[in-house]
């Protein structure tokens, strides 16, 4: 329950200063007349009803993926795990390229690198996907996976990042 009045607050905060400061300054510069409270007033109500609904679309998104008690980690946009897995960096390109939905991610290699982006859709704008393959002399490999949104911006993903996590865990711990 924390973590979503922590989620909750951050939305909040953030939607009630963009959208009451952008009404304030378009008043302030074009307005007349009218009472500078408005703003205030205005960003307060639309802050309060957008927190609301992000926050439990979240919420709920989130609790489909994450069984157990909700956190601020399960909640966050940007997602990170880590594991180690018998494979080597090449095993771990062949199993992306030949893989639904891996492999319509644009892919791109670096030394020891791997980036996957998404694509556009209808919940989110896209992410961005970050395997760092690390040899062990045991035979295994350490991986560490990222995923967080193309945009900085983004306040809700409605689980996508950690949708991304679960399944890049499971496809490459199979």
């Amino acid at each position: 329950m924390k973590a979503a009045i922590l989620y909750f607050s951050k939305l909040f905060l953030i939607l009630t200063v963009a959208y009451g400061g952008f009404q304030f300054l378009t008043l302030y510069f074009f307005g007349g007349n009218q009472q500078l409270h408005y703003p205030l007033l205005s960003g307060l109500g639309l802050g309060l009803i957008l927190a609301f609904v992000f926050t439990f679309s979240q919420i709920a998104a989130v609790k489909k993926l994450h069984p157990g008690k909700l956190t601020s980690e399960a909640l966050s946009m940007h997602q990170v795990t880590h594991m180690q897995v018998p494979l080597t960096k090449a095993q771990i390109l062949e199993k992306l390229q030949s893989n639904y939905p891996t492999k319509d991610w644009e892919l791109t290699e670096e030394s020891d690198l791997i980036k996957l982006k998404t694509s556009f859709t209808a919940k989110t704008f896209g992410e961005k996907i970050t395997i760092k393959v690390n040899k062990l002399q045991n035979g295994l490999s350490e991986v560490f996976v990222e995923s967080k949104p193309k945009t900085w911006f983004t306040l809700v993903d409605y689980g996508k990042n950690l949708k991304n996590i679960i399944y890049l865990r499971n496809l490459l711990s199979a």
